[in-house]
């Protein structure tokens, strides 16, 4: 498995956590039956992060009130507040397996909240992809999270 810092030298990526990420953006589909939205993954992104902070960021004392997409575009997308449990779930389990692939890297840690956001924006920047359908078709250039440092 490949890892490497992002464009600003700020966070640690990896091939694994985008896999695994990519593979609970499926899982996430096949279980709504069609593609989710970004309101939709956003909102359960910010349920699993809710769910149990401590078991898979490494700043768990900071409290997390929404997340923000920032599309291609310059559009942004918030939370609302309300997530689907069965994609809560969903992606909560992506976060303790991604946290297990970091906690299994030469560091030995947890992942930063903003390198599971960096992950979700990786995956998520073409234009082009097929994970989620945005509201004007544009990727995600990143998400940060309301209520905590970046």
């Amino acid at each position: 498995m490949g890892w490497w810092e992002s464009e600003d030298g700020q966070i640690l990526l990896g091939d694994g956590p985008a896999d695994t990420l990519s593979e609970a953006l499926q899982g996430a589909a096949k279980h709504l039956g069609r593609t989710p939205t970004l309101q939709e993954i956003l909102d359960a992104m910010e349920g699993a992060l809710k769910l149990n902070p401590r078991g898979v960021i490494q700043e768990a004392q900071h409290r997390i009130s929404g997340l923000i997409a920032i599309l291609n575009s310059g559009a942004r997308v918030s939370t609302t507040g309300s997530a689907a449990p069965a994609l809560v779930r969903i992606l909560y389990q992506a976060f303790e397996d991604i946290t297990a692939e970091y906690q299994d890297m030469e560091d030995h840690r947890k992942p930063q909240l903003r390198e599971l956001l960096g992950t979700a924006a990786f995956i998520l920047r073409p234009d082009d992809q097929d994970f989620l359908v945005t509201p004007d078709g544009s990727g995600v250039s990143r998400i940060q999270a309301v209520g905590s440092p970046q």
